[in-house]
């Protein structure tokens, strides 16, 4: 994977390349693992909500902590919707 993670606001240290890294870094590999998950089970249909028990806030410079991860990792996966049968 080749590219590049800009600061989003030099006076904001939660929006450090670093920090916006480690934040896409988590999600990816949240998403990878509820997909694997359900690949297992086969069970996308029955799950009504995603709880994060993590310490993890991720926002933006207003709105601190405003989004949890298990939110975000919900966003790209289907669950609790039922499943494109193609």
């Amino acid at each position: 994977m080749i590219g590049c993670i800009q600061a989003g606001h030099e006076e904001d240290i939660a929006l450090i390349p670093e920090i916006l890294l480690e934040n896409l870094s988590s999600r990816a590999s949240g998403v990878l693992a509820l997909r694997h998950l359900l690949a297992k089970t086969g069970n996308a249909e029955e799950i009504d909500y995603l709880l994060g028990c993590g310490e993890e806030a991720i926002g933006d410079r207003y709105n601190r902590g405003g989004g949890s991860l298990s939110k975000a990792i919900e966003s790209c996966v289907d669950v609790g919707k039922p499943r494109d049968p193609t």
